[in-house]
């Protein structure tokens, strides 16, 4: 009690020449406390199961929250509310959409560049064996066994290429 009315004389509301005991917790809840504040700030609890929704999840739940604090402090009462987390997340989301197209745009790139690689080796190989394959079209092999041996040729030259390169894709994604 005695630091109550220390307290209270060094603030100024008790006359110091006063020795009667002062009720410092009954003033502190007399007073209009929101007159005072210069900012509240509210926090939302579970908000971590709110930030890692999609972000049109993301704006209804705190909307609605938004709006049951305003509820709470009543509708006249002059407040501004900002969400911070949330304009962040807006921002980190346009982000990871902007990477995404330039990973797809790379992706897409390379996978050209692929299909374009795999045609030329091909197409240098037929150049390469033109003479041998006309030998064999003169000694009798019919056209469809041809094709069908340049297709397993094709094969058995891009299947294990492209198992490499996916699986090396696979190992160098790895943290």
């Amino acid at each position: 009690q005695a630091l109550q009315n220390q307290i209270a004389k060094l603030l100024g509301l008790q006359d110091p020449d006063d020795n009667q005991d002062f009720d410092l917790r009954g003033y502190v809840n007399s007073q209009q406390i929101n007159d005072y504040a210069m900012e509240v700030i509210v926090n939302y609890k579970n908000r971590m199961e709110t930030y890692i929704k999609d972000t049109r999840s993301m704006n209804i739940e705190m909307d609605h929250f938004s709006n049951l604090v305003a509820e709470t402090l009543g509708i006249d009462y002059r407040c501004q509310y900002a969400l911070p987390l949330q304009t962040i997340h807006v921002g980190i989301n346009l982000l990871k959409m902007f990477l995404d197209q330039i990973f797809h745009s790379v992706l897409i790139t390379l996978v050209g560049l692929g299909i374009v690689l795999i045609y030329s080796l091909l197409l240098s190989d037929v150049e390469e064996k033109t003479y041998e394959y006309g030998m064999l079209r003169a000694l009798g092999l019919p056209q469809n066994n041809l094709i069908e041996l340049l297709l397993i040729q094709s094969v058995f030259f891009s299947v294990p290429g492209i198992i490499l390169g996916l699986s090396l894709g696979y190992v160098g994604s790895l943290p």
